[in-house]
């Protein structure tokens, strides 16, 4: 598995041009409607980041160093809630690599979970443990949620994910690309067998993989904004779709 060059992630921080489908909805989307569908996001999210905190067995997570965000289909960042907003610039380029390597094998599938904590792949340095689902609606992909913590075990050479003793990557404990973990919102039904490459201490899996889901199931699930007459329009679905 190739490592994404440098121009590559740099690329990827970049916003996608917004394609023919999204600039019709541009056209539909009155402010209010866009005002309260963007508002939406922002309540999902600072409820799915509460819960990430509370539920973390990291003490960095329940510290809020950490983030839950949603994504276009195109790997943009629409929303987030975040102790720590640097965060923001991993997800993009993780979920573009996604896209980019695994859309023909093995699949991008509604209910898949991916995750990640190797810094070559985007992110920061190892204890930055990133879940990730794509979010599918009537069979289309529409956008993707994440979660990310700062885990304070990445099963290295020593104690507390950042060992100052390493003389070399391997030594930092789990270096884990982008892959697919789990299926049908569930995981260990992963690609390559049962065995999964998390045989490490990593208390921030579990909580990182739940919120996603959480976050996916919320964002698929909400009302869509009513217009003045009290009934769903075409300007309301627009706004849902762009927010």
């Amino acid at each position: 598995m190739s490592y994404p060059t440098v121009e590559e992630k740099l690329a990827a921080l970049k916003v996608t041009p917004p394609s023919a489908h999204e600039l019709e909805c541009v056209k539909l989307v009155s402010r209010g409607n866009y005002e309260i569908a963007l508002q939406r996001t922002a309540d999902i999210l600072d409820e799915g980041y509460e819960v990430f905190m509370r539920s973390s067995r990291s003490s960095m997570g329940v510290a809020g160093d950490s983030i839950v965000a949603m994504f276009t289909a195109a790997g943009d960042l629409v929303n987030a809630s975040a102790g720590t907003y640097l965060h923001a610039i991993i997800p993009p380029i993780v979920i573009k690599y996604i896209l980019k390597k695994y859309q023909d094998n093995p699949g991008i599938e509604d209910g898949d979970i991916f995750y990640t904590n190797d810094a070559l792949y985007g992110g920061i340095h190892n204890p930055d443990q990133t879940a990730i689902m794509p979010v599918f609606h009537q069979g289309k992909l529409v956008a993707w949620t994440a979660a990310l913590s700062h885990t304070t075990e990445t099963g290295a050479c020593e104690p507390g994910g950042m060992p100052v003793s390493a003389t070399s990557r391997f030594e930092e404990g789990m270096n884990l690309p982008p892959m697919k973990i789990g299926r049908h919102s569930r995981r260990g039904e992963r690609d390559g067998g049962p065995e999964s490459p998390l045989h490490h201490r990593r208390p921030g899996a579990p909580a990182d993989s739940g919120n996603v889901r959480a976050g996916r199931r919320r964002l698929r699930h909400r009302p869509v904004p009513q217009d003045a007459a009290g009934s769903g329009s075409r300007r309301a679905q627009a706004a849902v779709e762009l927010a």
